[in-house]
């Protein structure tokens, strides 16, 4: 594994440890809440998504949005949004598309057709996309860790159980374990059995 591909998976695991360790239940309705809201936790894991995205960039992996129409006269059909202005090309045929990381809902955003960045409600997915001339199988594992830490920030809106955020949260951080690790846990029991 090159290292700055190690480096990232480190400092991405350290980041979500920090988030995972506190998170806290609510203590509602009682005044001395002092917990963290989800609002902060959903604020903390955008920005981390967003600077992995525009990281990952250089491993091959793309996070791409796709949006359905917004009622503009051109817009016809699903239109890709290239949402960290990575330049990426969607009619390369090096392209893979593999994990989808936010699951289509209809949310005010500026659509790709937009000129002048006007946000319009409309339908909007995530996609991650691989590029075929990197390492598929390490494309996939961070595009996994991605996704699930996608779906932790869809879990973090407010007045939602705090229990979802962890387990997505948890799941990224095991990935992120298998991924830095030589052999994965599953591997290391493995061989640990057949040696005794």
């Amino acid at each position: 594994m090159q290292p700055e591909v190690w480096n990232f998976l480190v400092a991405l695991r350290k980041e979500l440890l920090g988030v995972i360790t506190g998170i806290e239940d609510a203590k509602q309705p009682y005044y001395w809440d002092n917990t963290t809201p989800n609002s902060t936790t959903r604020s903390r894991l955008k920005a981390t998504f967003s600077d992995s995205a525009r990281k990952v960039a250089s491993f091959g992996v793309y996070v791409v949005t796709l949006h359905g129409e917004c009622g503009r006269r051109g817009h016809r059909g699903y239109l890709r949004g290239d949402l960290y202005g990575l330049g990426v090309n969607y009619r390369d045929e090096c392209h893979v598309e593999f994990e989808r990381w936010l699951e289509g809902e209809v949310r005010l955003e500026r659509c790709p057709c937009s000129v002048k960045n006007e946000p319009r409600l409309h339908w909007v997915a995530g996609d991650i996309i691989y590029n075929r001339k990197h390492d598929l199988v390490l494309c996939r594992k961070i595009g996994t860790i991605l996704s699930d830490l996608g779906a932790a920030i869809g879990m973090a809106a407010d007045n939602r159980p705090r229990a979802a955020i962890r387990e997505y949260l948890l799941r990224a951080i095991i990935q992120l374990n298998d991924a830095i690790m030589p052999t994965t846990v599953d591997q290391y029991i493995a061989q640990q059995q057949a040696d005794r």
